[in-house]
């Protein structure tokens, strides 16, 4: 009798934050599983037999719960409420600085800073550097909020509306540009006490 081949097995550990999910697959007990996680809380859980198959399975989880938030949203505005549970949800997702500029913008008077005060904050060696972080901070939002930030003009950076009181055009970002903070943005960060 003839032994049976050896398999090789895909020690890797693949992780992957996508819509503010954690996404890990890797092989465990000679089992390859995925999970997904939110906050340290466990989602849902997957096994396969490829590492990259059960990213790819957990992606689609991850898409179905963002699909149906979409889906249970629908076209409401956002309230200060909704806002202030999001904030709370992505804050351990957040990095010190985004959560500073919130937090310096959210007291400034008026809500209004000019990006050369954040270019400071942030050490930054241009405005569209740190407005980057706004960015990212307003797709973090976007997603959790199950909010799709449409616009329709193709030169605005989407999901800015979400923070800012006015649109902002893409490759416009200067020292001398002043953000305006929605005031449902305010009230969420001071709701939060940041």
């Amino acid at each position: 009798m003839q032994p049976e081949p050896l398999i090789e097995i895909d020690t890797r550990v693949l992780k992957e934050d996508y819509c503010n999910y954690d996404l890990v697959a890797r092989c465990w007990n000679d089992e390859y599983r995925g999970r997904v996680w939110k906050n340290k809380e466990r989602i849902a859980d997957f096994e396969g037999t490829d590492l990259d198959e059960i990213m790819l399975e957990l992606r689609a989880i991850v898409d179905a719960i963002q699909h149906d938030k979409r889906r249970e949203r629908g076209k409401r505005k956002i309230s200060a409420a909704e806002l202030t549970d999001a904030l709370a949800g992505i804050e351990p997702k957040l990095s010190r600085t985004q959560r500073a500029m919130l937090s310096v913008h959210a007291r400034a008077p008026l809500q209004r800073v000019m990006m050369r005060a954040m270019l400071r904050l942030g050490d930054y060696a241009t405005a569209e550097l740190a407005f980057d972080e706004y960015v990212q901070v307003a797709r973090r939002l976007s997603d959790e909020l199950g909010y799709a930030p449409g616009s329709r003009r193709k030169d605005v950076y989407p999901g800015s509306a979400l923070l800012f009181s006015d649109d902002i055009v893409i490759d416009s970002v200067g020292p001398e540009t002043v953000l305006v903070l929605r005031p449902e943005v305010t009230k969420a960060i001071e709701a939060l006490k940041w």
